[in-house]
């Protein structure tokens, strides 16, 4: 690895399999920086039509945010290879598109816990 890679900040995007989580991915591949892209593992396949690779400085894991033991082993994986993370890019993130009368608990739910409790946890770890 280089000096200027070994040096170089590392950044973790989660929510990487669609929109501007993909995008980042994509510009990211062609940087320097030390990057952890994550997705949920079903959409880990779609990467493998993607330009970008597992490398000594990207690395692809699967992150489901509700779960936090995930996070807490994928950050402890960072802090062991790199010595944590730099810039969080708290990205991923669901929506239902229905009106709040029509959503059921479990759905609303569901979506406090990856918009907001998730990412707030993924932050102060």
């Amino acid at each position: 690895m280089s000096e200027s890679s070994s040096s170089a900040p590392v950044i973790l995007v989660t929510g990487c399999s669609s929109g501007i989580g993909l995008a980042l991915a994509r510009q990211l591949w062609q940087s320097e920086f030390r990057v952890v892209i994550t997705a949920r593992k079903t959409s880990l396949p779609k990467f493998a039509n993607e330009p970008f690779c597992e490398t000594e400085r990207f690395l692809i894991r699967p992150l489901d945010l509700t779960s936090y033991s995930e996070q807490h082993f994928l950050i402890k994986e960072i802090k062991e290879r790199w010595g944590g993370v730099d810039i969080l890019i708290n990205n991923a993130g669901i929506a239902y598109r229905s009106v709040v009368e029509e959503m059921d608990s479990a759905s609303e739910l569901n979506q406090l816990l990856v918009n907001y409790l998730a990412p707030m946890n993924l932050t102060r770890l």
